[in-house]
């Protein structure tokens, strides 16, 4: 692939790996929080499952990109496989 295409596949994954974090920092109360009932959004269990599904979504498209980068592979071989291990596991823990 080439250097254009890994910028515009690293920002977009960036750019959608960072948007569930504005849940911290901003009221996103107008967003798909918006669509919810007060019951819902008063129940704890559900926001800890929202909270806690947005978060590992982030973090996966923050990280999860570089996995498909031959040249960090070979540089960062050990980081390379702990953080396949960790998305395989993570992304596998909902299928079992």
């Amino acid at each position: 692939m080439n250097k254009t295409a890994w910028i515009i596949i690293a920002l977009l994954a960036t750019i959608v790996g960072v948007y569930p974090f504005l849940y911290f920092v901003t009221d996103m109360s107008q967003g798909l929080l918006s669509s919810k009932s007060e019951a819902i959004l008063d129940n704890v269990p559900w926001r800890i499952g929202f909270y806690t599904h947005i978060i590992c979504g982030g973090v996966g498209l923050l990280i999860g990109w570089t996995q498909f980068s031959t040249k960090l592979k070979r540089k960062y071989l050990l980081v390379h496989r702990t953080i396949g291990k960790n998305l395989y596991d993570h992304m596998s823990h909902g299928r079992k």
